[in-house]
């Protein structure tokens, strides 16, 4: 379990918006967010980030509203991942220190570092940029 949440920038495309802290505590408690550091059960990928050393972030849906993210070197080994829950669909950016996950229901974004420390929590502005990054990044194919 992630307590607290450390206050750091998220170096991400989108524009976003501070949010309270007490909010951002609420957040974590609602997705139940929790670092593994066994492979899960491999599921049809739902989105996907590659970093710039080559490693890569597979996001999976699981039953229940369970999400997965798994977290590969650049040949195929698992290195850890993550566990949360979320009613709605969502992406990642693998970054070079760490992970960021955008909730698209809630407009959000986590960013979490490799050791399962929330960096911060940001709420993603609506805007026409935010919407075509959403489009062509977020929700790309390949």
């Amino acid at each position: 379990m992630i307590y607290g949440v450390d206050a750091l920038a998220i170096d991400s495309v989108f524009s976003h918006i501070d949010i309270a802290d007490d909010r951002k505590e609420e957040i974590l408690e609602n997705i139940n967010l929790s670092k593994i550091t066994e492979e899960p059960e491999k599921k049809p990928i739902d989105c996907f980030s590659v970093n710039e050393s080559g490693e890569f972030a597979i996001g999976c849906n699981n039953l229940h509203n369970k999400k997965t993210v798994s977290v590969y070197s650049p040949d195929g080994e698992f290195l850890y991942g993550y566990r949360f829950e979320s009613s709605g669909d969502f992406g990642i950016d693998l970054q070079m220190d760490s992970l960021i996950i955008y909730f698209a229901r809630s407009s959000l974004m986590v960013s979490i570092n490799s050791n399962g420390e929330v960096n911060d929590i940001f709420e993603i502005e609506n805007t026409s940029e935010n919407n075509s990054y959403w489009r062509n990044y977020v929700w790309a194919r390949r």
